[in-house]
């Protein structure tokens, strides 16, 4: 309790002022943490994973929209309660946010007290996690600073494999649930190291028997993830949901990614290169007792270590090459090609891969040919495990591909076989994340290093653990920790209760749809904004019509019910926006409150269309147009277009003309496309249908513009 206490104490100066203005402003910023607390509100508000939970009030008409996000139910048996308590959801996330720090401080001496048994050494590892600098290029992404779970089960698989009682396969299945539940990186990070840890520690005589229930515990907590996982594949499966191959690149670790420290952060602030995600640098503490802990026991001479002169040699040599492969590999990863002439032979290095293939074979003969160290792996060392898992973790996280730059460094790295392996992981945009799994497994194997080279009591003992606790907060020490403003509710314009109306605010976009979210959740009507991992097929066509003021986007969204549209006249410099919503055809403004303006535009008719269906094929096409040839002379009222499930090329605007000849044509419809087009995403985004009716004519012949893109299918409906 006294760790906890500390634990706590600490976050609350290193955080400040979020405790202190934990109510009216949120921490980090006003974007993501915004979403999150909308997540959270759900949460405590609706049953999770019911009918009626899979479809929070945001980007209306879509339904299933809690699929586009993390769902942060493991976060659940924290926010929730305070959220029951208070009422209040902005304090519910900032509290929430704050405990991310202590609870994965405790949860991680949990693990190091209960693998080294020493109260100072797991100190250290619970400070060393949880104030870890990578944190603090992470703060407005709660789920990623959420990863106390974690811990939690691997000390369930420790205590299992040390007593074999099931109480332990409880704790791990509970906790991995609840991480995976927390966030859905961490269930496939967290996954790895969980196979990592089996493999390493179920693998001898004494332990090989636990493998078999460990495994069976880890299927049957599984499976109600399994369910999740399932609708949420549904889920995407049908909205066309894909992350592209580039971006797990994109956001893969680059070498420079390891000294790039987040700017927040004040002792190191400025080193390295800027770029969010990619900030990863572990902080000098950490690596330094796992790095002196690595040398020593490699250098370190024992009884055991007597051998024979030749296999002696055998072994220096096979450390030389290891050395020197490790030397060429990092100088390549830091300058990218390189090549050079020694004793008149050149020596070129345009990868790693060789390089690779050929450090891990000599460090494995290195390694058998050294009893001391083969004698720690035999008896399965904490440290071994924890100080490889930490460099494993950091290949993961460079990604599929290994750069330096644009320059490919390993075309098939290790994560990418996950990926080929793994069904989800290919779905995971930024792998650089990993790298917090990565913090856990250096916090625990710094811990080892310190218990190694300092004694269990004394003196000397605590003064060395208050200057390593002192150097691993200087490491991650903000130089100010950041509160935007929280979103306010709007109840004259956004009232609760009352008819089942959908929503939209003006402006739409980015620095305004976290709000719009927010509120979403206060007032229950459904609302046309939204912000997420995953925007809905339509989305992007909204914004563009939008920006373009094209009438007919708002205009199809009253196509699904009554419309209520509310500008935000402070954020319209030249008044645009109000003159556009007022302009639309059958709207009525019906409150305001201050800048704010509500609007209300009754249902519009979606087209309905009966008479004879027919699908036209004999079609000429120069890329522009395209002209059919119905035979005989027909009465035609409408052209539908069928793109399938392809959302890319769509025309902005279209014609769609009639002849008896070929020759002469009329237009009988045309005009800004985007609306109809939106209407169809939003329908059926698996296969786009748009319709574009008009009065009935006599026709032969009909030709349909459009700028550029060529429709795949097209049907003609005739009375």
């Amino acid at each position: 309790m006294m760790a906890l206490a500390a634990y706590v104490l600490i976050a609350a100066v290193y955080t400040w002022p979020l405790l202190g203005s934990a109510g009216d402003h949120i921490a980090s910023d006003a974007g993501d943490p915004i979403l999150n607390t909308s997540i959270l509100w759900w949460n405590a508000t609706v049953v999770p994973f019911t009918t009626a939970w899979w479809t929070p009030p945001f980007f209306f008409p879509s339904q299933d929209v809690a699929a586009f996000t993390e769902n942060l139910v493991g976060l659940g048996v924290i926010a929730t309660p305070i959220f029951w308590a208070t009422g209040q959801p902005i304090l519910t996330y900032n509290l929430t946010h704050f405990l991310t720090w202590p609870a994965s401080a405790i949860a991680a001496y949990w693990l190091a007290f209960t693998v080294l048994r020493r109260r100072d050494a797991a100190f250290l590892a619970g400070l060393a996690f949880a104030f870890a600098p990578y944190r603090m290029g992470q703060l407005g992404h709660i789920q990623v600073l959420a990863l106390f779970w974690l811990p939690i089960a691997l000390v369930g698989l420790h205590r299992y494999v040390a007593d074999r009682r099931r109480r332990w396969l409880v704790l791990f299945g509970a906790a991995w649930l609840m991480q995976s539940l927390s966030n859905g990186y961490f269930m496939f990070f967290g996954g790895v190291l969980i196979a990592l840890w089996i493999a390493y520690f179920c693998t001898t005589r004494a332990t090989w028997r636990a493998a078999g229930p460990i495994l069976l515990a880890w299927i049957v907590a599984s499976l109600p993830l399994a369910a999740v996982m399932l609708r949420y594949h549904d889920i995407h499966l049908h909205y066309g949901l894909t992350r592209p191959h580039d971006a797990a690149i994109y956001f893969g670790a680059q070498p420079w990614a390891w000294w790039s420290a987040p700017p927040l952060i004040w002792f190191w602030s400025g080193m390295g290169v800027r770029r969010g995600e990619l900030e990863l640098f572990p902080g000098l503490m950490g690596p330094m007792l796992v790095a002196a802990a690595a040398v020593t026991a490699i250098a370190r001479r024992t009884p055991a270590d007597a051998i024979v002169r030749w296999q002696r040699w055998t072994r220096r040599l096979f450390g030389a090459i290891v050395i020197l492969s490790l030397t060429a590999i990092g100088v390549t990863l830091i300058e990218g090609r390189w090549r050079t002439q020694l004793g008149g032979v050149e020596i070129r290095m345009s990868g790693i891969g060789r390089a690779s293939i050929l450090a891990l074979m000599s460090g494995a003969a290195f390694v058998w040919l050294t009893p001391s160290i083969r004698e720690r792996l035999r008896r399965r060392s904490i440290f071994a495990f924890y100080a490889a898992a930490t460099v494993i973790v950091m290949v993961f996280s460079s990604g599929p591909t290994i750069r330096h730059g644009t320059q490919v460094m390993l075309e098939s790295a290790p994560y990418g076989w996950l990926m080929a392996i793994v069904p989800g992981m290919d779905g995971l945009r930024v792998t650089a994340r990993f790298w917090m799994v990565g913090t856990l497994c250096l916090s625990v194997a710094a811990a080892s290093a310190f218990a190694w080279f300092v004694p269990r009591k004394g003196t000397v003992s605590a003064i060395v653990c208050m200057l390593f606790a002192g150097g691993v907060l200087l490491d991650s020490w903000p130089k100010e920790f950041p509160m935007a403003r929280a979103p306010v509710l709007w109840p004259a314009v956004e009232p609760l209760g009352g008819a089942a109306r959908a929503t939209i605010e003006l402006p739409l976009g980015p620095a305004w749809d976290a709000a719009a979210t927010f509120r979403s959740i206060n007032h229950r009507h459904r609302v046309v904004n939204g912000v997420s991992g995953y925007d809905p097929p339509h989305y992007s066509l909204l914004r563009e019509g939008l920006d373009a003021r094209d009438p007919s986007v708002l205009v199809a969204l009253a196509s699904f019910g009554p419309l209520d549209v509310i500008v935000d006249r402070s954020q319209d410099r030249d008044g645009s926006l109000n003159r556009y919503a007022a302009a639309i055809p059958g709207i009525v403004r019906i409150s305001e409150d201050g800048p704010r303006v509500r609007y209300a535009l009754p249902q519009t008719p979606a087209p309905v269309l009966g008479g004879t269906v027919f699908t036209i094929a004999n079609t000429q096409t120069n890329g522009e147009w395209l002209i059919a040839d119905l035979g005989t002379s027909q009465q035609v009222t409408a052209v539908e277009l069928s793109f399938g499930a392809i959302r890319s090329g769509i025309p902005s605007r279209m014609g769609v003309q009639v002849s008896s000849n070929g020759e002469s044509w009329t237009t009988v419809w045309e005009g800004a496309a985007a609306g109809e087009f939106l209407r169809a995403l939003a329908l059926d985004p698996s296969n786009v249908r748009a319709t574009f009716a008009f009065r009935s004519v006599p026709a032969r012949f009909l030709r349909v513009s459009e700028t550029g893109n060529v429709m795949t299918e097209w049907r003609v409906f005739r009375q």
